[in-house]
């Protein structure tokens, strides 16, 4: 499984786009060449150090303005003499011109680094394929579906509670208490400060127009106590994706094995580089991203799973249960569950994950990630 390449593409792929000296270079000139209209630029330089700039003798003098650059380009004139110019004195040099010189090596630079990473990752695709359709029929996913089940079904209360938890942007086990309104006890008391003022300056004919036409303000009764409910955090909750449906959503693998093979079969192999504009390769290397990217989540919400039955984690969950109204019944923490005592007499209720449980290995889809991340061929030069 390949792409035929032409044998433009094939030097593009053995060319360098940038240099760490620009000053090794042979022919270099100091002025700008009388064939300098019709140069191409060949690479570009970038020798700033990290930080604040102390030394500018380190840096290339430029051929147009005669002063040193950290940043710019080499062009290189027919003649063969190459010249350096930053990238300002670039666009002073060939003025409108220049845009098109840039996007020419910007294009021939991204069409390298994604043509680069398709090639390598297109013979990684089918034994991931292969990997992932075994993973999706892996009985540890279906032990997974069915405590999911039992925790929704047997200790629905709870699950409700855990969920809403999970929903939170702070993933906050939360109740909410009544406390004392202080602020909204001393508004109303300025309030009734304010009425009596302006009670105060009324006659009592005025008083009596306003209460029969129902302008008068009411003093509030201040006896009466104010309240108001506040959060309060019970404890963070952890592996939160376990109680959300990403867990139990196995099927995503197999969609993405779909995917897999319309873009091996489809878009990519078999196909001469021709036919792949930058526009298709960098489509490409985007689907194969999102790809890696959705098993990189599924595979960090099963390693939710084993967070969530933390056996210190199952044991605050199990107190706040046992002390929230909403959620009856009795509940404790066992090594990688919890045990749901119901209200009755009823037979108590068993959630948790199978014992000496081991998530199952991504291993395959390493080298693809490997083969995405590859560092571009001009930079390793």
């Amino acid at each position: 499984m390949s792409i035929s390449l032409t044998a433009q593409d094939q030097e593009l792929l053995a060319r360098r786009f940038s240099i760490a000296d620009p000053k090794s270079l042979s022919d270099l000139a100091d002025e700008v060449p009388a064939d300098f209209a019709k140069a191409k630029l060949e690479f570009e330089y970038d020798i700033r150090p990290g930080g604040p700039i102390t030394d500018w003798s380190k840096f290339v003098v430029c051929a147009h303005c005669g002063t040193r650059h950290g940043r710019g380009f080499v062009m290189k004139a027919p003649s063969g003499a190459r010249f350096l110019t930053g990238k300002d004195c670039g666009a002073k040099i060939y003025r409108l011109d220049f845009h098109d010189i840039e996007q020419e090596f910007e294009h021939g630079k991204a069409r390298q680094y994604d043509l680069h990473r398709v090639i390598t990752c297109l013979p990684l695709l089918k034994p991931v394929g292969a990997a992932l359709q075994a993973l999706a029929q892996d009985i540890r996913f279906q032990e997974l579906e069915e405590v999911q089940r039992r925790f929704r079904f047997w200790m629905t209360e709870l699950y409700q509670h855990l969920r809403a938890a999970a929903d939170r942007p702070d993933h906050q086990l939360v109740v909410f208490e009544v406390i004392p309104d202080e602020q909204g006890m001393r508004e109303r008391a300025a309030r009734n400060k304010e009425i009596r003022e302006e009670r105060a300056k009324m006659t009592v004919t005025e008083r009596k127009r306003r209460w029969q036409a129902g302008q008068l303000r009411k003093i509030e009764d201040e006896s009466k106590p104010m309240t108001k409910r506040q959060e309060k955090t019970i404890m963070i909750l952890r592996g939160h994706n376990f109680l959300k449906k990403s867990v139990e959503d196995i099927a995503k693998l197999l969609e993405g094995r779909g995917r897999l093979a319309g873009l091996m079969y489809g878009s990519l192999a078999g196909h001469s580089s021709h036919q792949l504009d930058n526009a298709k390769l960098a489509e490409a290397c985007r689907k194969i991203q999102e790809f890696v990217e959705g098993i990189d989540k599924i595979e960090q919400d099963l390693r939710d799973v084993l967070v969530f039955f933390d056996s210190a984690h199952l044991k605050g969950i199990a107190d706040y249960a046992s002390n929230t109204h909403g959620c009856k019944g009795s509940y404790s923490a066992m090594e990688g569950g919890l045990i749901f005592n119901p209200r009755g007499g009823d037979d108590p209720a068993v959630v948790g994950i199978p014992k000496k449980f081991e998530l199952p290995s991504f291993d395959c889809v390493e080298p693809l990630r490997r083969a995405l991340s590859i560092s571009l061929i001009s930079k390793a030069a």
